[in-house]
């Protein structure tokens, strides 16, 4: 009975966001610090959808870009791309 109680309170415990106001133990820096990069990521992806959207409209309508040509859409992926790549190699 006093074991399942305090698998419990455990399991609760760790369901709890960490007060990132007040770091406390290195567990709860790890928290927040988890929370902070998956709001980051999705912001990023969030803004990548926005510049493939318009990349891709501005690919359909070429007279309506500054210099009139397609290719927008290749040109953002490939610089996607060649960032990983910058990035998975271990640079900032």
């Amino acid at each position: 009975m006093i074991l399942s109680t305090l698998l419990a309170l455990a399991g609760a415990a760790q369901t709890q966001k960490p007060n990132c106001d007040t770091w406390l133990s290195q567990n709860e820096m790890n928290g927040c610090t988890r929370l902070e990069f998956e709001r980051a990521d999705a912001e990023m992806n969030a803004q990548w959808k926005k510049a493939v959207a318009k990349s891709k409209a501005w690919d359909r309508e070429p007279e309506h870009t500054p210099d009139g040509r397609p290719g927008y859409f290749e040109t953002l992926l490939a610089a996607q791309r060649a960032w990983l790549g910058f990035v998975d190699k271990g640079y900032p």
